[in-house]
């Protein structure tokens, strides 16, 4: 927020005639009052973080009063005062018939009054009468898009020709309170949306634990079904029914495996992924996770070429998780290789980290593409042949995975020419 910019001038400008003002349903504009009842300030106890402002105003202006006033579409509330007399100081507002700072949200701009007696929009004004006021200088307080919400302004009880240097005084100073609105405003929206992602949070939670424990039942109840028909407990069983009992294993399992990421996301978003760390020698795991996926890149005509690891090598791990990361990595590079490409895994070994590289002649990541990949539910965008579409999880939690386990997973890719994805853990001296 800022007022509108003040500029000093030799003499205040005084309207000649009330005709010069705008009409008074300005005042009363839905987008104007809506912009003031949100800031959350109407009616609102006083706070030091205003005081000081009309406190300040009051001593270098040399002002018995000062206001930090808020118009309504009938009345002006008083965020902040300084010397206004009993009832009104503890009612800390009054009518729009005794202000004088509805005529500076109407002009928005500021209104220099030198004796009110003489000053045609305000010698009728109830704060002359019933107040004493004679003399006022208020700057409008404006939205960062120009709407006013009211003033900073400094009163006195006898008549006052207020100085440019004075006008510019308290311009700064009204850019000061408007900047102290706009950093609560800021602060409630920033409020709002982390209440917001708060209870989306939530939600998302409940759809894990039904996910987890709704699901998992009936899964196992179709796998168990479907083993029984396929031992022939049910009755013979013909050649082509095997296979779609096959096919409906495969189907759950996939579908378990699912739920298992889904619940790997929340453990680790919410810090509660656990890790067994010990040493583990890598040739075992690579080979364990080959053999989960090699299968069905042999059967896409995709060529695997395997790395010489020494036995003795070893990294500090969960041989689980690390598990869970390889076959993640392979499957990906599996499926963005066309057949007749090849998926090569290589390792190196040098100051303290084992790097497993993943590297395939597939479809590759374009730039802009290569760490929204690592988000959760973010694909590659592939505008080639179709492909088997996954969650999107597995690469965002093979990297928290590797990076909660002291390591991290990277990648590095030429469009059209493929991609390689680096695993580096400790090594287990």
């Amino acid at each position: 927020m800022s007022p509108p910019p003040v500029q000093p001038a030799a003499e205040p400008v005084v309207p000649e005639s009330p005709a010069d003002a705008p009409r008074v349903t300005l005042l009363e504009d839905p987008a104007r009052l809506d912009a003031l009842r949100r800031t959350a300030l109407l009616d609102s106890p006083a706070e030091e973080a205003f005081d000081r402002f009309t406190r300040l105003a009051a001593r270098l202006l040399r002002a018995p009063v000062a206001l930090v006033s808020l118009v309504d579409a009938d009345r002006q509330f008083f965020k902040s005062q300084v010397g206004l007399p009993d009832p009104v100081a503890e009612s800390r507002e009054t009518p729009l018939s005794h202000s004088f700072c509805r005529h500076a949200v109407e002009r928005g701009a500021p209104l220099v009054v030198a004796d009110a007696h003489a000053h045609p929009l305000v010698r009728d004004n109830g704060a002359v009468t019933d107040l004493g006021i004679v003399s006022y200088l208020g700057i409008p307080l404006a939205t960062s898009d120009g709407v006013v919400l009211g003033t900073i302004c400094v009163l006195d009880h006898t008549p006052r020709s207020w100085a440019p240097e004075e006008l510019q005084t308290l311009g700064d100073l009204a850019a000061a309170v408007a900047t102290e609105i706009e950093l609560r405003a800021a602060l409630r929206e920033a409020e709002r949306a982390r209440a917001a992602a708060n209870e989306a949070s939530r939600a998302k939670d409940d759809f894990l634990a039904l996910v987890s424990h709704e699901l998992r039942s009936p899964l196992a109840g179709i796998a168990s079904n479907a083993q029984m028909l396929a031992m022939g407990l049910c009755g013979p069983v013909t050649e082509r029914q095997l296979q779609a009992l096959g096919r409906i294993k495969r189907s759950d399992d996939h579908l378990l495996y699912l739920i298992d990421q889904l619940l790997d996301l929340k453990r680790i978003a919410a810090g509660r992924m656990q890790y067994d760390l010990h040493a583990v020698a890598l040739q075992s795991v690579l080979r364990d996770a080959l053999e989960l996926t090699e299968p069905q890149m042999l059967a896409g005509g995709i060529e695997i070429e395997r790395p010489a690891i020494a036995p003795e090598l070893r990294v500090r791990t969960d041989p689980g998780r690390l598990r869970q990361i390889l076959v993640n990595v392979l499957a990906n590079a599996g499926k963005f290789t066309d057949r007749g490409g090849t998926v090569s895994v290589t390792c190196t070994d040098a100051e303290g980290v084992v790097r497993l590289e993943v590297h395939d002649t597939g479809i590759g990541i374009p730039e802009d593409q290569r760490e929204a990949i690592f988000e959760p539910f973010v694909q590659v965008r592939d505008t080639g042949e179709h492909r088997p579409r996954g969650s999107g999880l597995g690469l965002a939690i093979s990297r928290a995975l590797a990076r909660g386990m002291g390591g991290d997973l990277t990648v590095r890719s030429t469009l059209g020419e493929g991609s390689t994805f680096a695993i580096s853990l400790p090594r287990a001296d």
